[in-house]
């Protein structure tokens, strides 16, 4: 396998990490994949479940140590987390945040980016942007003529290979009714990942956020079979028609 593969993961929130591909990052982990996870809020706006853990003056401090948390759990080995508003990033200024996106790629170098799907998994607007921003970062870091202030901080353009969606095929999707998951249509999706190993790793992973809630009954009562397997759409390079199903986000990369 070439030196220094890298995987890097792009979320909204504390705890994106967890319920999305968790499993598959644990797996590159331990392949000797290097792996990173880059978060834009801390979480301000999540739930206390337990008035002992945080107060809301302190739950972005507490969120950021629960993500870091379960990135141990996880393996990955960088973890970048901007400060941007939880419930806001519609709002911000899109220029500004693409360019946070682009410099930790510049810096970081990975291979392959993984964010979420156009629906941001069940339609939250933070989800939904992240998704956005990040599609443009993964052209825009390649593009000297973006972002010229990085050049003089040392950080040159640079390209990733592959950019990945998470996906949440239907058959998923239809068994978690209480999230309001939007599914992803099964032909969209080009990537499955067997995590069978993973499943506990994963658990521990979200139960690391121990101040939030919500942690879907479906989910709990069936993790063998709703975490078994991990799901991804490629959008670039975009694929071939007749193109078999990859089994690795690493895959014609290794």
């Amino acid at each position: 396998m070439p030196d220094n593969l890298t995987v890097l993961g792009v979320w909204a929130h504390p705890d994106d990490e967890s319920y999305g591909p968790a499993g598959t990052f644990r797996k590159l982990a331990d392949e000797g994949v290097r792996t990173a996870v880059l978060v834009a809020t801390r979480g301000q706006l999540g739930g206390i479940a337990d008035p002992s853990i945080a107060t809301p003056a302190s739950l972005p401090e507490v969120r950021e140590a629960e993500l870091r948390d379960a990135a141990a759990i996880l393996g990955i080995g960088d973890v970048a987390v901007l400060n941007y508003q939880d419930g806001q990033l519609m709002d911000t200024d899109v220029l500004e945040l693409r360019g946070e996106v682009v410099r930790v790629i510049r810096a970081i170098k990975p291979d392959v980016v993984v964010t979420f799907g156009p629906a941001g998994v069940y339609g939250h607007p933070d989800h939904v942007q992240i998704r956005r921003v990040v599609t443009e970062a993964f052209t825009a870091a390649g593009n000297a003529d973006n972002y010229p202030e990085h050049m003089e901080q040392g950080l040159a353009p640079y390209s990733p290979s592959k950019l990945y969606y998470l996906a949440v095929p239907e058959h998923v999707a239809g068994r978690i009714s209480e999230s309001g998951i939007i599914a992803d249509h099964d032909s969209d999706i080009t990537t499955t990942v067997d995590v069978r190993p993973y499943v506990e790793t994963k658990l521990r992973a979200i139960r690391a956020h121990r101040s939030q809630t919500d942690f879907p009954r479906e989910l709990e009562e069936n993790s063998a079979e709703l975490l078994s397997m991990e799901y991804f759409k490629r959008v670039l390079p975009q694929p071939e028609t007749g193109e078999q199903m990859e089994h690795d986000l690493l895959t014609g990369l290794r």
